[in-house]
């Protein structure tokens, strides 16, 4: 039985595999770019929207939909595309989002650009604090040393938020893939 995952083309050569889906506010769903999509991560997009705006690649004035990436574990907050169509709308992710390390780098730009708001509120701080701690797994995911400890890490943390700390991840994952003696 082969336990590798199956190859993907680089990030930026990344092709599409759309499944519509009909109920609910997500009209289609992706495997993610790269590493991401190995892990299990999808893009999904929405429908259009009522309310028409003004499409950021082609300047088309209609119903937008957004695009959103739901991973294994922190995912990001909000959107990461939009746009007039399905393909305008996540024109960019694959470039943006295809890796642990991306997802890292997003969680601590959204924790610092809270905290250097002029005047940061308790709940900026907590909230840049949580993006912090959610950044920590994606960090430990990024750092791992081999696919096998990636993909252990994921299964341990089988919900979001995650039940097991990094640190007592990182102690699990060590001892169960560690050689054994002799």
């Amino acid at each position: 039985m082969i336990n590798e995952p199956e190859a993907r083309p680089p990030a930026a050569e990344h092709r599409w595999r759309w499944q519509r889906h009909t109920e609910g506010a997500i009209e289609w769903v992706a495997p993610a770019p790269g590493q991401l999509g190995v892990d299990g991560g999808t893009v999904t997009v929405s429908p259009p929207s009522a309310h028409p705006g003004r499409c950021p690649s082609c300047g088309r004035d209609t119903g937008f939909r957004v695009a959103f990436l739901v991973l294994p574990v922190c995912s990001p907050f909000g959107p990461v595309g939009e746009g007039c169509s399905r393909a305008h709308a996540t024109e960019t992710i694959a470039a943006r989002w295809s890796s642990w390390a991306d997802v890292v780098a997003a969680h601590t730009e959204a924790a610092a650009k809270l905290r250097d708001q002029p005047e940061v509120s308790e709940w900026d701080e907590r909230t840049a604090a949580y993006l912090e701690h959610r950044g920590q797994y994606a960090a430990f995911l990024a750092s791992a040393p081999t696919d096998a400890a990636r993909r252990l890490a994921l299964r341990l943390w089988s919900g979001d938020p995650p039940r097991l700390s990094v640190a007592d991840t990182a102690t699990i994952v060590a001892g169960i893939l560690a050689e054994p003696p002799g």
